[in-house]
């Protein structure tokens, strides 16, 4: 059903003037009309469905099921799009007729199931009244489209929530009607730490990659301390002081660890101070929270109790505070021998945002998508600000979280604009969601390492995401499911345009584990799996390919590290006789700034940093076969990695002018770009990017790197522009 834009107008209003809220009294209706919705029947009549309950219309829900005394209970189960959700009451609007038809007995349950049904899944009651007045007694002048409103304060966040009516008001009723049903709340208060807030940690009793940093870095990343240990121990933690200046927690979140249920916290304290600069151990320090017996992951999550999320709240914290100090005061196992978190988050509800601290930290890019699929578009802001995202200029209604899905982007819309506001302050550029054709790219294979053990690895990509440096769809995970493991085959993988290839790749490295680059798009979700480095050039790790066809191509390869390690990776790749030298990114970079950075040098002496490496003009040997090896210098406990390869069929090396310099006492230019073995260049200038001169022709390559001097650039030349082209 769609509505005038006027009304759009009026929901949308109503949405952003809740989240700019900042007292707990704060509330407007969760739902949109579009939400979807679970009728506990189909036995309504047709213009009357379960639709009518939430169309901000006096239309009419009407259910037949519930009837006088011995009826059934009817309602509806709703998954509000603003994603999850703290109520703190609700409004019910009586319909057109028969006042014994109104509710009297009513109950609110609230999910966070996957898929809930009105039969099925974990409901928790938020509210129940067996006596709502009947409307002809609140109203004795006109009961009808009259509204009551039942306030119940702030409950614990759900995603679902069912709406059921047990009985009506009365005896002789044949139904259960409703004109409309608003849920009173606001968005779920959100984390007020970002990576790169101020820190101190309770000690330096830490392994070098799994410091208290890790904590707050929105990173499946490991934060453990030794000095909480078993029933001995001394307490752990750290305090943070948000870059967003003073907060209202009012709730926290705990994300596990990898490994060990024993080292999780049990007992923890949560305090604030507004002291200047206050320490772990000196300060003025308020308890705001304490839990002596946090439920055991094991128990919540039976089915898999690593790297999931325990949320506790307290809201009836009317205190703000500049600092926090987070403490574990005791481990979950007698015999633990440490203390270990992936993540801490503190929360507090959306507030109207400071324009001078409010800032993006990653903005809407345009996004390749197959077509009839999904866009997903992705923002982060540095504090608990308020976002709205707009399509083609306008808000669209419930889109407040920091993803925003498409509809299915076909050729008739994929020319809309997307774009994001930190509501009263900057809206990023508008973006679109490109349609990316398969066909139209190289031929290509590209492997994803699931990785395994730490740092929210394994982590596989879906068939239909894109990504690579060289974009492509359809990776193949190693292995297809589950944990990665340090050595493997896998047969006839696919290739970019979904085909069964015949080409396998083997796999024999010493360990697998995780970077840390986490899952919020499919570069992140290639960067994160991986496989170790061997200890030298004597034993690497190898990967090759094999059933490769004769041809030219081109191998991409991957490659971040753990955090805090900062390891050299040396590169070699066989059947070309090209070795490459990096020093490696760590996902403490990446995250900071998410792209691509190639490394080129091909001098031990002189490594380029960066996140991945491109060899050009392979051949494969008579075998079929194209090798790949890899290892490190073995400083300390870095060790290199391998994320994901793209070994691409017939693709030329991309022309990139690695360094361009001018000599003032000659003016000659000297310029050097990446080139490809046994090739030839065309040299051209230009001082206004319209007329182009050909300087010369017939450079012939000199390897991996080329370079021509442009001798006695003319004086009068205020700017100069270089074109180098491949003959």
């Amino acid at each position: 059903m769609k509505f005038p834009s006027s009304l759009s107008s009026i929901i949308l209003v109503a949405c952003c003037f809740l989240l700019q809220q900042t007292t707990a009294h704060a509330q407007s209706d969760v739902t949109q009309p579009s939400d979807p919705l679970i009728a506990s029947s189909g036995n309504s009549p047709g213009s009357e469905g379960v639709a009518n309950a939430i169309d901000n219309q006096p239309t009419k829900y009407l259910n037949f099921d519930t009837v006088g005394i011995d009826g059934i209970p009817s309602g509806f189960v709703v998954t509000p799009g603003v994603g999850k959700t703290v109520l703190s009451g609700l409004t019910m609007q009586s319909a057109n007729d028969g006042p014994e038809r109104d509710p009297k007995w009513v109950r609110l349950e609230g999910s966070n199931d996957e898929a809930p049904t009105w039969e099925t899944g974990s409901w928790t009651v938020i509210y129940e009244n067996e006596e709502v007045p009947a409307w002809t007694g609140q109203f004795p002048d006109g009961d009808r489209f009259q509204t009551q409103t039942l306030i119940f304060g702030d409950q614990a966040p759900y995603t679902h929530y069912r709406w059921t009516v047990v009985t009506v008001q009365g005896e002789g009723a044949n139904s259960m009607q409703i004109a409309e049903v608003e849920l009173l709340g606001r968005s779920m208060p959100v984390d007020v730490t970002q990576p790169g807030d101020p820190l101190i940690t309770s000690s330096g009793n830490t392994p070098g990659s799994e410091a208290a940093p890790n904590a707050i870095d929105n990173q499946p990343t490991k934060y453990l301390n030794f000095d909480t240990l078993g029933t001995d121990g001394f307490p752990s933690g750290f305090v943070v002081s948000p870059a967003v200046g003073e907060t209202n927690v009012v709730g926290l979140s705990l994300q596990s660890a990898n490994d060990a249920p024993e080292r999780d916290p049990f007992r923890i304290r949560l305090e604030g101070s507004n002291d200047e600069t206050p320490t772990w151990e000196a300060g003025t320090w308020e308890v705001i929270y304490e839990n002596e017996e946090i439920p055991a992951w094991i128990d919540v999550f039976p089915g898999g109790d690593r790297f999931q999320t325990q949320e506790f709240f307290f809201f009836d914290n009317e205190a703000s505070f500049l600092h926090y100090r987070w403490t574990v005061l005791q481990v979950q196992g007698e015999t633990a021998n440490s203390m270990q978190i992936a993540e801490v988050e503190l929360l507090a509800f959306s507030r109207a945002a400071d324009c001078d601290k409010a800032l993006f930290l990653t903005k809407p890019v345009d996004t390749p998508v197959l077509q009839g699929e999904s866009a997903e578009f992705f923002t982060k802001v540095n504090g608990p600000w308020p976002v709205q995202w707009h399509k083609n200029g306008e808000p669209i209604a419930g889109a407040i979280q920091t993803v925003y899905t498409t509809e299915p982007i076909t050729t008739a819309n994929a020319g809309d604009l997307y774009s994001v506001e930190i509501v009263g302050c900057e809206t990023s550029e508008a973006v679109q969601a490109v349609i990316f054709e398969p066909a139209s790219q190289p031929l290509s294979i590209g492997v994803n390492f699931a990785g395994a053990g730490a740092n929210g690895a394994p982590t596989s990509v879906e068939p239909t995401e894109i990504g690579g440096a060289s974009l492509q769809a359809y990776w193949n995970n190693l292995p297809p499911e589950g944990d990665g493991f340090p050595n493997g085959i896998q047969e006839n993988l696919l290739n970019s345009r979904n085909e069964n290839s015949e080409i396998s790749v083997e796999w024999i490295s010493s360990n697998t584990w995780g970077a840390g680059t986490g899952t919020d798009n499919t570069n992140a979700k290639l960067l994160n799996g991986l496989i170790e480095g061997g200890d030298n050039k004597d034993a690497p790790t190898t990967i090759i390919f094999s059933n490769v066809p004769d041809g030219s191509y081109s191998m991409l390869i991957y490659a971040v590290a753990r955090p805090l390690e900062l390891p050299t990776a040396d590169f070699e790749q066989l059947e070309s006789e090209q070795s490459i030298f990096m020093t490696m990114e760590n996902a403490d970079t990446y995250n900071e700034s998410p792209e691509f950075r190639q490394v080129t040098s091909t001098d031990i002496a002189a490594r380029g940093t960066g996140n991945y490496v491109r060899f050009d003009d392979i051949a494969p040997d008579n075998d079929g076969n194209v090798t790949l090896n890899f290892w490190d210098e073995g400083i300390e406990a870095a060790n290199s990695t391998v994320n994901a390869l793209q070994l691409i069929e017939t693709a030329k090396k991309v022309l990139r002018f690695t360094s361009i310099q001018l000599d003032p006492s000659t003016r000659n230019a000297t310029l050097t770009w990446a080139s490809g073995k046994n090739r030839s260049y065309i040299m051209e200038r230009s001082t206004d990017l319209l007329d182009w001169e050909e300087l010369t022709d017939s450079i012939a390559s000199e390897g991996d790197s080329t370079s021509y001097i442009d001798e006695a650039v003319p004086a009068d030349f205020a700017k100069a522009y270089y074109r180098v082209t491949e003959e």
